[in-house]
C-alpha cells in the first residue's frame, strides 16, 4: 500500500469517527430540533466524505486528508491566539493595556493594578501652613486660637532667642491661664525650649490653644510655623 493511499484510508476512518460524534449529538440534542437539524447536516457531509475517501482513497483521500489538516490547524491557532491575547492582558495590568486593532489603532485601555500605592508625604512647603511668622513675646506670653475636632493633629516648629514654654490647652484652660495665670493643667507642653518640634493631638472636639511663654527679663523674638 502506497503513501497516498494510506493517508486517503485514515481520512476515510477520520470522517467517519466525526460522523459518529455528530450524529450522536443530533441524537442526544433531537428535544431541540434546530441544533439536531445542524448536527444531522455535518454528520451527513463528513459521513459522505468518508465514504468517498475510503472508494477513492488515493484521490479524493488525499484531498480530503489535507482539507481536514487545514481545518484543525486552523482551530488550534485560533485558540492559540486567543490564550496569547489574554495573557498579554493580564501582565499588562499595571497601568494601561495597548491593543493592536486589525487596522493597526492603538488602543489604551486603563486598567486597575490591584496594587495600592504608598502616598507620597508631602512637603513642608506643600503643607497646609496654619501660621507662620515671626513675633515678639514679652511677659504678657501670645497665644493662637483654633478649632479642632476630636483626634485632629496641630504640628509645627517653633524657635526662639530665649527659652520660651509652649503650651497646649483647652478653653477652660485657657481661660485660667488669661485671668492672671491661675494654676491649671495643660494637655501638653514644651518647656524652656529655644527650639521645638510639636506635635499635638486634640482629645476632643472644640476651642484649642497654643500659648507661647516668656519666663525671662527680656523679650524673644520668636519664629512660628503651625499646620
Amino acid at each position: 500500500m502506497d503513501e497516498k493511499t494510506r493517508d486517503g484510508y485514515v481520512a476515510s476512518i477520520i470522517c467517519l469517527f466525526v460522523t459518529i460524534l455528530f450524529a450522536y449529538v443530533a441524537i442526544m440534542s433531537i428535544s431541540n430540533m434546530t441544533t439536531a437539524v445542524i448536527m444531522g447536516v455535518f454528520a451527513v457531509f463528513f459521513g459522505g466524505l468518508g465514504c468517498v475517501s475510503f472508494a477513492k482513497p488515493d484521490t479524493v483521500g488525499v484531498a480530503v486528508l489535507h482539507f481536514l489538516r487545514i481545518l484543525f490547524k486552523s482551530g488550534e491557532e485560533g485558540e492559540k491566539g486567543s490564550n496569547s491575547h489574554n495573557k498579554q492582558i493580564q501582565r499588562g495590568t499595571s497601568r494601561s493595556v495597548q491593543v493592536m486593532t486589525g487596522d493597526q489603532a492603538e488602543v489604551h485601555i486603563n486598567v486597575p493594578s490591584g496594587e495600592k500605592k504608598q502616598a507620597e508625604k508631602p512637603s513642608a512647603e506643600e503643607k497646609e501652613t496654619l501660621r507662620k511668622e515671626t513675633i515678639v513675646v514679652t511677659s504678657d506670653g501670645y497665644f493662637y486660637e483654633f478649632d479642632l475636632m476630636k483626634g485632629d493633629h496641630l504640628k509645627g516648629e517653633i524657635t526662639s532667642t530665649s527659652p520660651i514654654d509652649v503650651l497646649f490647652v483647652d478653653k477652660f484652660g485657657f481661660d485660667k491661664w488669661s485671668k492672671g495665670r491661675k494654676y491649671f493643667e495643660p494637655e501638653d507642653s514644651n518647656d524652656s525650649v529655644l527650639e521645638t518640634n510639636i506635635d499635638y493631638v486634640a482629645p476632643k472636639k472644640g476651642k484649642w490653644y497654643v500659648i507661647i511663654e516668656n519666663n525671662g527679663r527680656k523679650s524673644a523674638t520668636v519664629k512660628v510655623q503651625l499646620y
